[in-house]
């Protein structure tokens, strides 16, 4: 009996690794898909911006875009 209630904390004990694992390594995935969202909202505001701003003047748009280029 000792040697089985062993092996079923060993499983229990891995299972609970495993899921903290599992945790964090879905935690980083999503931050990282959160970060590109935000980077992809700011890069479309940037190019919204360019688009409206070159109706207005061009001067301003190619500093923007020389800004987007460095």
């Amino acid at each position: 009996m000792k040697r089985r209630r062993f092996f079923v904390l060993l499983t229990r004990r891995r299972f609970l690794t495993f899921s903290l694992y599992l945790t964090v390594i879905l935690t980083v995935i999503f931050s990282q898909f959160h970060q590109l969202e935000l980077f992809l909202r700011f890069q479309f505001s940037v190019y919204k911006f360019l688009l409206e701003g070159s109706k207005y003047s061009d001067s301003n748009a190619k500093y923007w875009s020389c800004l987007q280029v460095i």
